[in-house]
């Protein structure tokens, strides 16, 4: 009677692994492969519209092209270019000066003014000089001086110490303080014998410039991971979109191009098929019971597949955040038509699913956790509407908790009215927006439960109405069997609740298990009246008769569209056991014939479940409990432990999730139960 081990076959195997294979295709296929790219726009001089932006990983801040051109305007204006002293031009200059003079051309001129002219010209060709267009060029863009290269010295010079062929002319006059000579230097005609010896080194030049230009760097700082880059409501500076900027950059480099959407796409099969994967495995593991069930997988399918796909879709081709999905609606539905630890299995893979997309997966992830355990603690059947709305309120909270929590993380402060003004609220409306839409389920229960087959507590409680269809019908027309009824769905309520099943469907189950009597109500002793239809005909009319109560009932089921699994309690409430009553009285008149045991036998299957297993233990007992002539604490323990004993030896609970302690804890509640419902009242004394 525990549950049995369920083993899967091949067809049942195939259809999860084609359940994997759709659920990745469609996941894969509408993943936005920009997931990876750089999500952010930004203007200078206007506020950050997003969230916090806090450094995911280290990444370098590259200086901007104005700033690089900053520092190589500085590198140019603070650098003394190169010259070469030609030494070969001022001794051929000097040479032929001397030749000139042996070959008397200055015979007219004072053999003293010709050494002075010699001595001068050695010394402005020692000190080097420029062309006077050289020169003019040389203040205007190198201020700061020159180095003069001579064979392996370099010297600096300032711009004014530095001569040009004019200066070089001028210096040579003017060292002739006396006057002595100025009408024979003219007659020299020393022009002729001035030419610059100082040339522009560029080779030297471009590659000192180039190291220069190298050493500045294209990094300025670096960002650490964890740290704050910029606040929603701050101004992005110039400044600030540099690291932007480098930011952006190093994302790209990190998770590629669009040239690399193989590679993302590699990465985005395999995650996704590692996340279904495991999310069968689960089931098969811990909740193979499930396997068997399509409605159920197909929930499953369509919960972890389509919620995932909703949040890509947003993402991708919205403006809307995705923090306004309700995936909140994943627990909610699994808590009511399937089991709690399946609910935080199911959200964990949404969760994980849906943060490929989110701007802050850790915010992301958190969140929806949180939310899940919420919902699951705080819901276990809805049965009015206000229970919706009071878990989307909690589950609000929640989330505003965890995103408040991470912002004061984050360096929130509210110090000042300027930190009051950066405080980002947005993600807050969008959690309320979450929240108002969770109110969704109510209606979509009703949807889940016509697609899937499932059957909520909602629907549960309209057919305990007893004023209107099947209900209404049997109080008129089969007055015992609705009394029966009655008896019997108390009965099975306080069982299932006392052996951990659902009091709920156990109750109505069994108000509905015998609508086929009311095909034929005058058949069944309880509501008949001095007349018995039974006397008129032979035992196996009669337990014919009896029998179809169960097709009869499954007739009317489908003609009122009862959930399946209230048809599940008319199919199992007899299960596959006999008419005895009418069995032994033909086996008594016939005994020299062959006794068939299929004429008197019920059609149905045995229980299934803890549910039907209470309502089976609790029609035997309380039909039975009304032939008693005596109700005390001794008759009604016997006949309890005489019928559920014999369903035990019949094997009617072998297919049950029930144990042996259940059924003992089922015995005694039936009993306490009769007890209390067939107590001796006290006699009233007569007045004389």
């Amino acid at each position: 009677m525990a549950k049995r081990q369920i083993r899967l076959s091949r067809s049942r195997i195939a259809i999860v692994i084609f359940s994997i294979v759709v659920s990745v295709a469609i996941l894969l296929t509408f993943a936005p492969r920009s997931a990876n790219q750089f999500k952010y726009e930004y203007q200078v001089n206007k506020p950050w519209h997003y969230a916090t932006l806090i450094a995911e990983y280290d990444f370098p801040v590259f200086r901007s092209e104005a700033d690089l051109q900053h520092a190589r305007d500085s590198i140019n204006n603070a650098f003394q270019p190169y010259y070469q002293m030609q030494e070969n031009l001022g001794a051929q200059q000097l040479a032929l000066f001397l030749e000139d003079r042996a070959s008397g051309k200055f015979d007219s001129i004072p053999s003293a003014c010709l050494d002075f002219v010699e001595a001068q010209l050695t010394r402005v060709y020692k000190e080097g000089f420029l062309s006077t267009k050289d020169y003019a060029e040389l203040k205007g863009k190198y201020p700061n001086g020159i180095r003069i290269v001579n064979g392996q010295r370099v010297h600096s010079r300032e711009v004014a110490e530095v001569l040009s062929t004019r200066t070089a002319y001028e210096s040579i006059m003017n060292a002739d303080t006396q006057g002595r000579w100025t009408e024979a230097l003219q007659r020299c005609n020393i022009n002729s014998y001035l030419q610059p010896n100082l040339a522009f080194d560029t080779r030297r030049n471009t590659s000192t410039l180039e190291e220069s230009y190298a050493s500045i760097g294209q990094v300025s700082t670096m960002v650490q991971k964890g740290q704050k880059i910029i606040s929603q409501g701050d101004i992005v500076t110039p400044e600030m979109e540099g690291i932007l900027n480098s930011l952006k950059e190093a994302h790209n480099e990190r998770y590629g191009t669009q040239h690399s959407d193989w590679w993302i796409i590699l990465g985005q099969f395999l995650i996704t098929t590692l996340v279904i994967v495991v999310l069968y495995l689960y089931i098969y593991l811990f909740r193979r019971d499930y396997m068997p069930r399509n409605n159920t997988l197909f929930l499953i399918f369509t919960l972890s597949t389509a919620l995932p796909l909703i949040t890509y879709l947003v993402a991708a081709h919205t403006g809307l955040s995705i923090y306004i999905i309700p995936l909140a609606i994943a627990p909610l539905f699994s808590r009511i038509f399937l089991d709690s630890r399946t609910a935080l299995v199911i959200t964990i893979i949404i969760s994980l699913l849906a943060s490929f997309v989110a701007p802050d997966p850790y915010e992301f992830l958190l969140i929806q956790i949180v939310v899940a355990f919420n919902t699951i603690y705080s819901l276990k059947e809805v049965t009015e509407r206000s229970q919706v709305l009071r878990v989307a309120f909690y589950n609000i909270l929640a989330a505003w908790t965890v995103c408040f929590s991470l912002d004061l993380i984050q360096g929130l402060t509210f110090t000042s009215w300027e930190d009051i003004l950066k405080f980002n609220h947005q993600r807050y409306v969008d959690l309320a927006i979450n929240g108002g839409l969770q109110l969704l389920a109510y209606p979509l229960m009703y949807l889940i439960e016509r697609i899937f087959g499932f059957t909520s507590s909602v629907t549960l409680i309209e057919l305990t109405n007893f004023n209107d269809g099947l209900l209404s019908r049997m109080s008129r027309e089969a007055k015992g069997t609705f009394n029966h009824t009655i008896q019997v769905s108390n009965l099975a309520a306080e069982v299932a609740r006392a052996i951990d099943a659902k009091p709920l469907l156990a109750r109505v189950g069994a108000l509905y298990h015998d609508i086929g009597k009311l095909e034929n109500p005058a058949f069944f002793t309880e509501n008949q009246s001095g007349v018995n239809p039974h006397d008129n005909l032979d035992e196996k009319s009669s337990a014919r008769i009896i029998i179809d109560h169960v097709n009869n009932g499954l007739k009317l089921a489908e003609e009122y569209s009862l959930p399946q699994a209230v048809r599940e309690f008319i199919v199992t409430h007899h299960g596959h056991g006999m008419a005895k009553y009418f069995a032994i009285q033909w086996q008594n008149k016939h005994p020299e014939e062959t006794f068939d045991p299929e004429v008197f036998t019920y059609p149905g299957h045995y229980p299934t479940t803890a549910e039907q297993a209470a309502l089976m233990m609790c029609d035997a007992v309380e039909a039975a409990s009304r032939s008693l002539k005596e109700y005390t604490e001794e008759s009604i323990s016997n006949l309890v432990n005489k019928i559920i004993d014999s369903q035990l030896r019949d094997g009617c609970y072998n297919d049950c999730p029930i144990t042996f302690e259940d059924i003992k804890v089922a015995k005694q509640t039936l009993i306490e139960n009769l007890m209390r419902a067939y107590h001796t009242r006290i006699a009233y004394p007569e007045l004389k």
